[in-house]
């Protein structure tokens, strides 16, 4: 059985069979404009323009008057050619009720209206034979004639599923590859940002992790950084502190005191600042001391100050003849 399709492209119809059908599913190629579709859901339904009812032609009264023969036996067979009665009965319905109209007017007598079974057949076939095609039927048959029909081109026979098939894995290959690329790319930025954040926290990551700070070191050579101790000035206390005047030189006086580092991890050695005061509580001295110069010799200043350790100072300042009532005592970064 041949079905009629059409390209929902450039909307030309084509014949295809369930063989032909059966091969991809229904997927076919358009032989006008090379569009691939599924015929099965392009059918173009045939029943209501090839096919119409076929209009009933007046019939003259001496071709629809049957005249009466009641010895005919009802079971004689009839003479005229085997028709299918289905469509020839649908067809001749109104004419059955006009010649049955015109029978009664024309034969008034009961006995003469009688017919067989057979004789009404054969006269509905007779009229049915003269307009089984008629030519608006036959017309509309020829606009879907073989002739005028485009071939199909169906992808079993060339390599056309086959290119659709590679395009399809190149394009999944495309996409594969540009994922990759954006893991890649997601890579990189993750490990930028890393060392942007060990560039810039690597004192932090040196105090908290001790064990990355030669890992640290090195890579500060490269980069000509360096890492710097913690200065945590809240951290540091000083504990004690006392100012004498040295009996053994005048305008010598001695400074003692202790610094204490309550902090979790070392720090840098902060300065000491003093200041020295009159009578009214007004700075007359103020000198700010390094940790090499308050520091007992020997000391690894570039160690820091240990967490949790004490350290004591003791300085002696000249101060010539100067008189000194008290002092102020500081420490800052």
């Amino acid at each position: 059985m041949r079905n009629i399709t059409h390209c929902p492209n450039c909307q030309t119809q084509f014949f295809v069979s369930e063989d032909q059908l059966k091969q991809h599913g229904g997927l076919v190629r358009c032989g006008q404009c090379l569009h691939v579709f599924n015929a099965k859901e392009q059918f173009v339904s045939t029943s209501s323009s090839l096919i119409e009812e076929a209009p009933t032609s007046p019939v003259s009264p001496s071709a629809e008057t049957t005249e009466a023969r009641p010895t005919i036996e009802r079971n004689t067979p009839s003479t005229w050619p085997k028709v299918d009665l289905q469509f020839a009965t649908t067809a001749t319905t109104t004419h059955d009720t006009q010649a049955n109209a015109e029978s009664a007017t024309s034969h008034p007598n009961s006995a003469a209206l009688e017919t067989t079974n057979s004789e009404q057949t054969a006269f509905a076939i007779a009229h049915t034979a003269t307009i089984v095609a008629p030519p608006h039927v036959q017309d509309n048959i020829e606009e879907y004639s073989p002739n005028d029909v485009t071939k199909l081109n169906f992808t079993s026979q060339s390599e056309d599923l086959n290119e659709v098939v590679k395009f399809g894995k190149q394009k999944t290959e495309h996409k594969l590859s540009y994922r990759w690329l954006w893991m890649l790319g997601t890579f990189l930025l993750v490990l930028t940002a890393i060392a942007q954040s060990a560039y810039y926290l690597r004192n932090t990551i040196a105090i908290y992790y001790p064990n990355l700070k030669p890992h640290l070191l090195v890579a500060c050579q490269h980069l000509g950084c360096k890492i710097e101790l913690p200065k945590q000035i809240e951290s540091i206390f000083i504990d004690d502190s006392d100012m004498q005047e040295d009996l053994a030189h005048p305008g010598v006086i001695r400074l003692s005191s202790s610094l204490f580092n309550k902090a979790g991890f070392s720090q840098a050695y902060p300065n000491i600042e003093l200041t020295l005061t009159d009578t009214n509580d007004s700075a007359i001295l103020r000198r700010i001391f390094k940790p090499a110069e308050y520091l007992p010799p020997n000391t690894d200043i570039a160690a820091g100050f240990a967490a949790g350790r004490e350290i004591k100072i003791k300085l002696a300042i000249t101060t010539g003849d100067i008189p000194v009532a008290g002092y102020r005592l500081y420490i800052s970064y």
